[in-house]
């Protein structure tokens, strides 16, 4: 098991290379864009109160979620379908620690869409294959995660934290605790990974990241 971030070296899996990475050989990157200052819908501080938001949300939608909240769930959110942005502060988003809880991912995103998440920790997510706390399910699924931690998520297979098909950028995100076959992230498109920080996470190969294809990461650890 690794739980460190370097560079493993590459090897072939189906038709992808695959080079794995945990904290040291880091390459320029670029800061995630700034969100447009739209209006933005509350969300009051429950499950049921989120998990409606995202099923009601249109394209372009920014959820702005409790501060000070922990979103404490029962079952997985409905899978985003729509460009959506979650807008925390110091903000979670957690699989129950209930011990009749079911497992189960946090949140998908399928279809041409776009993700975007400003400061949302996620927590706890136990995902059979695939993101135990987000998982991006389509080439055209584009994700920016800014801020937050993800901490304690587990996936059976690819990204204990997030795994994600299409664009990935993380920023100023912290990742610890996560465990999965293949890293705390996973991804199967270019990447850009700045400022972050990956500690404790542990997997068979690449405890930080694991990618299909170059990942970019700086000033991160």
């Amino acid at each position: 098991a690794q739980s460190d971030f370097l560079i493993r070296g590459m090897f072939m899996r189906a038709k992808f290379a695959k080079a794995t990475l945990a904290a040291g050989a880091l390459t320029a990157g670029s800061l995630a864009a700034a969100q447009p200052a739209l209006a933005a819908t509350p969300v009051a501080c429950s499950a049921t109160a989120l998990s409606t938001a995202i099923t009601n949300a249109t394209s372009g939608t920014i959820l702005q979620l409790a501060k000070s909240c922990t979103y404490v769930l029962t079952s997985a959110l409905p899978t985003v379908t729509v460009n959506l942005t979650l807008d925390g502060n110091v903000t979670t988003i957690e699989r129950s620690y209930a011990s009749s809880t079911p497992d189960f991912g946090l949140l998908t995103v399928t279809g041409t869409t776009s993700l975007t998440t400003n400061g949302v920790s996620f927590a706890n997510g136990h995902a059979g294959t695939y993101g135990g706390a987000i998982y991006g399910d389509g080439a055209n699924t584009s994700l920016t995660v800014n801020g937050g931690t993800f901490s304690a998520n587990y996936s059976g297979e690819y990204g204990a934290a997030i795994y994600n098909v299409g664009a990935l950028t993380v920023t100023d995100a912290t990742f610890d605790n996560n465990s999965a076959e293949y890293g705390a992230i996973s991804t199967d498109h270019a990447a850009t990974i700045t400022g972050s920080t990956f500690a404790g996470n542990v997997a068979e190969e690449g405890g930080g990241i694991t990618a299909f294809f170059p990942v970019t990461v700086s000033n991160s650890r």
